[in-house]
């Protein structure tokens, strides 16, 4: 077992089966490193937890070579691919990506939090624009000990005095042979994302020459003297791979159309983004309705909308500020509140939350999803309920049986549903006893919304739907009919129980909005 690979090393409650390996009662040590979960218990809690931190301390050892970085199960760093993933979705189109520089205190805070346990990082907008990220990864391939192509960068440069592509292809698939498996497949990745980033170039400005005069003296490292000279030529053999890529790493079927899905999928995420934007003022800013709601019990009261103008930058705080007095309260005493979905969900916004960011995300769901989606204040009462039973629970890392349904399936089913290190783990024991990971919805890249859509099968008491934020574009499809994916039960103090947890994991002791301080 690959411990480089171990996505997650936990404590959790054993069960009854360990009274027959006569050891003192105590935790379980779960170990998940696909394509294996592993279960150790030693003779006394104290050695158990000891056993923990030796293999947490070995697994998450990210040093500065590529070999002693945590991997994905393809053999690639674990922070290349989360680079590669975001700066995918966030940053094939934006302009100058690659070239232009990023927040040194954002690359600085990333590389960072890498370094600790990369697989716990979840980049998210709010934190890390597109340019940050792609920093981090060039910083990190080039503050390795030694280039990528390492003693072969010579070898490869030669290649590219051939004149005849098919010989070129010939010696480049002999070399790559020749590297490592981490060396072969983190190059593999790169490349296949380069050539991905160059085909876009009408939008990012990002032709392939001036992608790999960035990236060529990042990946090889030339003994030549003259500097300029083997910049150039580091440049020619990542053009040469680039330009070269399919017959290099030849594609599968379901890899090629993996891969067309994806750019339709980028293509409609940027044409809905500048629909939206057709809306916008010059400035930048955007003017919408919003609902006061000072009475949510009452019903039959017609409720009053304002028009607010939301800049890019204004918090939901600051629409409170500026909407409370005209529900005579005082900014500390309401919540902006998102309703999606045909008013099947809904959440309080953090008061910290960018609202233009939150109306731009809708743009990203199907037409009859989104038409009536809107923004409400309402009194603060629901995070007046969470704060109190956050101060008040025995643990904010709940675990207990729950109905569960993915955006596959229209029933509920019974799993173990446990909160930890950042993400909710839903698994099942098969006949065997065994412990099989079911789903695992990491709460830094989803929205939690309180509901479910209503053409799900719900007899439940109460549910939270989660929406990957990771998803380009919000579908359905025939595979995919249902949107989030859903935790329910039928005794309401779960709800409080799990939702204050949730809210406790993304923003700690931070859940009230701060009351105004009034100079008079």
């Amino acid at each position: 077992m690959d411990l480089r690979k171990a996505r997650c090393i936990v404590l959790k409650d054993s069960d009854e089966t360990i009274k027959k390996l006569h050891v003192e009662s105590g935790p379980t040590l779960m170990i998940d490193c696909p394509p294996f979960t592993v279960y150790m218990i030693m003779s006394s809690p104290r050695e158990t937890k000891i056993w923990r931190h030796i293999i947490r301390e070995v697994a998450h050892n990210n040093g500065f070579s590529l070999s002693d970085q945590q991997l994905t199960k393809f053999n690639v760093p674990v922070i290349v691919d989360k680079c590669i993933n975001f700066v995918y979705i966030h940053g094939s189109m934006s302009e100058g990506i690659y070239r232009k520089s990023g927040s040194e205190n954002s690359i600085v805070k990333l590389m960072s939090a890498f370094r600790t346990d990369a697989f716990n990082v979840e980049i998210t907008r709010n934190e890390y624009n597109e340019h940050d990220v792609a920093n981090v990864l060039k910083r990190f391939m080039r503050d390795l000990p030694e280039r990528l192509l390492g003693k072969l960068s010579e070898s490869f440069i030669c290649v590219t005095e051939l004149a005849k592509p098919t010989e070129k292809i010939e010696v480049y698939k002999e070399l790559l042979q020749r590297l490592g498996t981490i060396e072969r497949e983190t190059l593999k990745k790169i490349v296949s994302h380069l050539a991905f980033i160059s085909s876009q170039k009408s939008k990012n400005k990002m032709s392939v020459q001036n992608l790999t005069m960035i990236w060529g003296p990042t990946l090889l490292h030339s003994r030549r003297n003259e500097e300029l000279v083997y910049s150039t030529k580091e440049a020619d053999v990542l053009t040469d791979l680039v330009l070269l890529y399919k017959n290099l790493f030849p594609l599968s079927v379901d890899e090629m159309k993996k891969e067309q899905e994806m750019l339709l999928c980028l293509q409609k995420y940027y044409a809905a983004a500048e629909t939206l934007m057709d809306s916008v003022k010059k400035s930048g800013d955007l003017k919408m309705w919003i609902t006061l709601n000072p009475s949510p019990e009452n019903l039959t009261e017609e409720k009053k909308q304002i028009n607010v103008t939301i800049s890019p930058t204004k918090t939901a705080y600051e629409i409170c500020q500026e909407l409370a007095p005209k529900m005579n309260m005082s900014t500390h005493q309401v919540s902006l509140h998102e309703i999606i979905l045909n008013d099947n969900l809904e959440r309080p916004l953090h008061h910290d939350t960018k609202v233009f960011e939150v109306v731009l995300n809708w743009s990203y769901w199907p037409e009859d999803d989104r038409k009536n989606n809107y923004l409400v204040v309402k009194p603060v009462d629901l995070l007046r309920e969470v704060d109190r039973a956050v101060k008040n629970l025995a643990t904010v890392t709940p675990g207990k049986e729950l109905k569960f349904a993915d955006n596959r399936t229209k029933s509920f089913k019974s799993y173990q549903c446990e909160l930890r290190d950042g993400k909710i783990v839903v698994s099942k024991k098969d006949k065997n006893d065994k412990t099989t990971i079911v789903r695992e919805i990491f709460l830094h890249s989803s929205t939690a919304y309180l509901g479910c859509e209503k053409k799900r099968d719900f007899p439940w008491s109460w549910a939270i739907t989660f929406v990957e934020r990771n998803q380009t574009q919000i579908l359905r499809s025939r595979d995919l009919p249902y949107i989030g994916h859903v935790l329910a039960g039928s005794e309401w103090v779960d709800r409080t129980i799990w939702y204050s947890s949730i809210w406790y994991c993304l923003y700690g002791d931070s859940i009230l909005p701060p009351a105004e301080i009034i100079l008079k």
